[in-house]
């Protein structure tokens, strides 16, 4: 039996909770949130059962838990678990910077992604001598968050973010043959975040990836759902829808400014995947 918890943010204006959780005093049953869950074990060890699936769990190691993904700590033995609830919109401000580092997008979306198939060998483990630094970083977090003072927000908002980057430059060192594997791919998709308004073929991403076209294609997909192409065009039109929001530009202006040739094929593409031709969403 497991249950939704739907009411998660007392400040819908900030978007962020934050807990610390000792094997001694942990009792939650399976659950999941209507958010994204970042969990970071200081010490202890235990069971994390998600969607059904057990995995081992112990200081070091940190993981995302997706939205709606059903999930439980078990079998705990000198737990410390810091747990983070927070909408991704909160990182709005610095998401180009952080999409240019591999281990973020490896943390966030492919790690999550390949779970299963690499058995939570993949996952991001830090080393014992780099738990006394996050641990002083998720304090302070901490701190901040229950002080709830003027400029709160803002503190635990920067601490978030070097967090984060933190973590995503811990696991660009990861040596684990899975791990590797979705630093190369980050690498691949920071690369695309960079260079989506640029011709780029096949051959140009396998080399970034340092693998062959095949192996990209489907290595991708399995991470990311869609083919290496398909990843650049919804950049394009994400990137096109907001300049079309902008109220400032032609269609065609539009599609050639975010790397379409061809201003007839990028709304034929917009209306695939927005449901509305450029000129209707630009109103």
């Amino acid at each position: 039996m497991s249950y939704t918890i739907t009411r998660l943010f007392s400040d819908p204006a900030f978007p962020f909770v934050m807990s610390e959780i000792h094997d001694d005093d942990y009792s939650f049953p399976l659950h999941n949130h209507e958010t994204l869950e970042l969990a970071i074990i200081l010490s202890g060890q235990g069971i994390h059962l998600i969607d059904g699936v057990e995995y081992g769990v112990s200081a070091g190691d940190i993981f995302v838990i997706p939205t709606d993904s059903t999930h439980a700590f078990q079998h705990l033995s000198g737990m410390h678990l810091v747990n983070i609830l927070f909408d991704p919109a909160l990182l709005a401000a610095d998401e180009d910077a952080l999409r240019q580092l591999p281990g973020y997008h490896a943390l966030f979306v492919l790690e999550p992604s390949y779970r299963q198939r690499h058995t939570f060998r993949s996952h991001l483990r830090l080393p014992y001598a780099d738990l006394p630094v996050i641990s002083d970083l998720l304090a302070r977090m901490l701190k901040e968050f229950k002080a709830a003072q003027p400029g709160y927000r803002v503190l635990v908002r920067s601490l978030l973010v070097q967090f984060i980057v933190y973590c995503a430059r811990a696991y660009s060192l990861a040596s684990r043959s899975q791990s590797r594997l979705l630093i190369q791919l980050g690498e691949v998709i920071s690369y695309l975040d960079h260079a989506y308004t640029q011709p780029i073929g096949l051959r140009e991403i396998a080399e970034v990836a340092s693998m062959s076209e095949r192996t990209l294609i489907r290595r991708f997909k399995e991470g990311m759902g869609i083919s290496p192409i398909e990843y650049i065009i919804r950049r394009r039109l994400q990137r096109g829808a907001e300049l079309l929001r902008e109220g400032n530009r032609s269609v065609s202006e539009v599609a050639f400014a975010v790397g379409f040739t061809d201003s007839n094929y990028f709304s034929r593409q917009f209306k695939r995947m927005m449901g509305v031709s450029p000129r209707a969403f630009s109103g």
